[in-house]
């Protein structure tokens, strides 16, 4: 069953409605995703559309990079086709296609590492947000619990973050330490890898298959944490103060402004009779 089968006004219906039932049965689950198989060739994911349109930003981001590359082969991963997309009320669901894969579906060590420098290279818009593309805060062990303590609004909003980061060194460690500037660099597609599984698997003719990219972070090529880049050891030196202050947003908002303080209400003294 699928949207070549029937009127896509009412297939739109039924992913609507299995999908609400699907949350209202799991969303309680300890592993739950909103995401779910619909029928025998078609995967649906669905949630905010903000989110989900960075997903398709970034999905066309891959293919523009593997249609101009055809020769570079090596860690190319199949991407499962998004079919058709739409809104419902305050609801995005991505329709993608189902791709069977083989029983022993987990790819090598070698064959993972490829796809991720594969993905690394594939460039991204300079405009585009800093973000995990599944939405909520970046996983990267840069921050404090492998965790950004805001979710950034742009690549400004984390440069005035690693600025006032910098500036709660000590004036020695200032001294010795090259101020980060990640402004002027690329940006890149990056798995956070820790204990986040890279949800990659493998087709029935062997190639790797990237299942979901919710994962992915997008963020300053400095942040590959690649050994030459200028701004690593100011990277380490930063993250090692960070991971000693309270607060870890640095009184920061999500713009990387300063948040504002909200006015304590003085008490007014009764004077008396």
């Amino acid at each position: 069953m699928g949207p070549e089968h029937q009127d896509m006004a009412a297939w739109s219906d039924t992913i609507v409605t299995t999908c609400a039932m699907h949350e209202r049965d799991h969303s309680k689950d300890r592993d739950y995703t909103p995401y779910l198989l619909i029928g025998k060739t078609h995967f649906v994911k669905f949630g905010d559309p903000q989110t989900l349109m960075t997903e398709c930003a970034v999905r066309d981001c891959i293919s523009a990079y593997a249609d101009a590359n055809p020769d570079v082969l090596l860690g190319r991963p199949r991407i499962p086709r998004l079919s058709f997309r739409f809104q419902r009320d305050s609801t995005m669901y991505l329709v993608v296609e189902r791709v069977p894969l083989a029983e022993e579906s987990v790819p090598s060590s070698e064959d993972a590492g490829a796809v991720l420098s594969w993905l690394r290279e594939v460039p991204l818009p300079h405009s585009f947000p800093v973000c995990r593309i599944g939405g909520g805060h970046i996983k990267h062990r840069f921050f404090p619990d492998y965790e950004a303590p805001l979710t950034f609004s742009s690549v400004d909003a984390l440069q005035r973050y690693l600025s006032r980061a910098f500036k709660q060194l000590s004036f020695a460690g200032q001294r010795t330490t090259k101020p980060i500037d990640v402004l002027p660099e690329r940006l890149a597609l990056m798995h956070p890898g820790l204990n986040v599984p890279l949800r990659v698997g493998v087709d029935t003719s062997g190639a790797a298959v990237l299942l979901d990219l919710s994962d992915f972070n997008v963020l300053p090529e400095s942040f590959l944490l690649l050994k030459g880049n200028e701004n690593l050891n100011s990277l380490a030196r930063v993250r090692a103060d960070l991971c000693m202050t309270a607060d870890p947003t640095l009184g920061l908002g999500d713009h990387g402004h300063p948040k504002k303080r909200k006015a304590s209400r003085g008490v007014v003294s009764r004077s008396r009779p």
